[in-house]
């Protein structure tokens, strides 16, 4: 009978440069695949990963959309029980590296200021690979006792891990000094890699996933019923995510907020709204018949409201030639660097609240468009009633979370 292989992935540039595509790795029991580029369908295949802990960064480059990509990915594959292991040489301590992000809490990645060729190893399946290819200018520092103690430490120099294993959700992350470039490239990696499964299979407490598979009568009903709850966790979180989405148009400025607020009014409040081509933070509120309604303007400070984003609408509305009595919607998003909600919801002055209510201007907040938004789910708004708040008033639109709509004129 076949026994099914050990899959392993040996990802992206690297450590090794071009010469690992170059090696043929036949470890016994074992299917190596060798990807030098940063696309990837799958990782679920997979039993052990292999990879550069700045594999991201390669050649003055910071591939942060692939980046981010693999480590969603690789959450997922770890939670499946499986394993993630980071090679280096130098040079660790960089700001941002894939490596660096399945750190914990108290542990950094720092360089010794030459390199290290004697270690003291703690753990014997491993004495092959560091006795040829351990030497190494990385290594981590570990500043809480609990965080030392949870580690597996394989090797280390001065009380310092160079190489350790870490649970992580149900997998485990490794790191590893690797040479750089060795001649026998081939070789050490067949090592590497025999000695990581052989310290795996040692300690692995895991069952296997096809041993989830209920045996027993009530073990079934118990697995049935964390299956329920997991489809409505998943459900919950869905609807929980689209709030957090939704909300992260308060932190949004300049160019991203100049498209997202239309778009919001748009597909979420469902009044029509129309581009300017001119302006970018220029838009339009259209009626049923597609006529403009009211000119909008959209600003954002870090700071506070700042009264000359009304003039700036007042120029604009002048520079489409409307009269003063033409209804103007000044959309702000302010206070972006603030430390909490309540730093962030500062209310309009009243100065300020009564200079655009003497020109025909509204202000809201993209925090009151947000309540308006969950009044109109909850049913205690329509559309119709949106459209008309926006285009038929003036002062200040405060929108209180639990309160209905509050035009504010003093």
């Amino acid at each position: 009978m076949n026994m099914k292989k050990t899959k392993v992935l040996i990802y992206g540039p690297g450590a090794c440069d071009e010469i690992i595509t170059t090696i043929g790795l036949k470890p016994d029991g074992v299917e190596v695949t060798i990807n030098q580029e940063f696309k990837f369908n799958s990782l679920d295949e997979y039993d052990y990963i292999f990879l550069d802990f700045k594999t991201f960064q390669h050649r003055g480059e910071f591939y942060k959309t692939e980046q981010d990509l693999f480590l969603k990915r690789s959450i997922d594959f770890l939670k499946k029980g499986k394993t993630l292991v980071f090679l280096f040489f130098e040079k660790i301590n960089v700001q941002g590296s894939i490596g660096a992000s399945f750190l914990k809490q108290y542990t950094y990645a720092e360089d010794f200021p030459f390199v290290r060729h004697q270690s003291n190893l703690k753990r014997g399946e491993f004495k092959t690979y560091f006795d040829l290819w351990g030497s190494t200018k990385g290594f981590f520092s570990v500043n809480d006792v609990e965080e030392r103690e949870s580690m597996d430490v394989i090797s280390e120099i001065d009380r310092s891990p160079i190489s350790f294993s870490t649970e992580f959700f149900s997998g485990a992350v490794m790191f590893f000094p690797m040479q750089k470039n060795p001649s026998d490239i081939n070789k050490m990696f067949k090592v590497l890699i025999d000695s990581v499964i052989t310290y795996s299979t040692k300690i692995k407490s895991q069952l296997p996933d096809w041993a989830r598979i209920p045996i027993f009568e009530e073990e079934k009903i118990l697995f049935e019923k964390i299956t329920e709850l997991e489809k409505e966790i998943v459900e919950t979180d869905r609807k929980y995510q689209n709030f957090q989405h939704l909300k992260a148009l308060s932190f949004k400025s300049e160019y991203a907020l100049h498209n997202e607020v239309p778009d919001f009014i748009q597909n979420h409040l469902e009044v029509n709204v129309f581009r300017h081509e001119k302006y970018q933070e220029d838009f339009w509120i259209l009626n049923e018949k597609k006529e403009k309604s009211a000119i909008c303007e959209i600003k954002s400070a870090v700071k506070g409201f700042k009264k000359s984003m009304i003039y700036n609408l007042i120029n604009h509305r002048d520079e489409h030639e409307l009269p003063e009595t033409y209804p103007g919607l000044l959309v702000v998003n302010v206070n972006l660097n603030a430390a909490s909600w309540q730093d962030k919801l500062v209310p309009i002055s009243p100065q300020d609240i009564r200079l655009a209510s003497s020109e025909n201007i509204l202000i809201s907040r993209v925090e009151d468009l947000l309540q308006l938004w969950y009044l109109k789910i909850k049913g205690k708004i329509t559309k119709e009633e949106i459209f008309c708040l926006l285009t038929q008033n003036s002062g200040w639109l405060k929108v209180v979370s639990g309160s209905m709509p509050l035009i504010v004129k003093e």
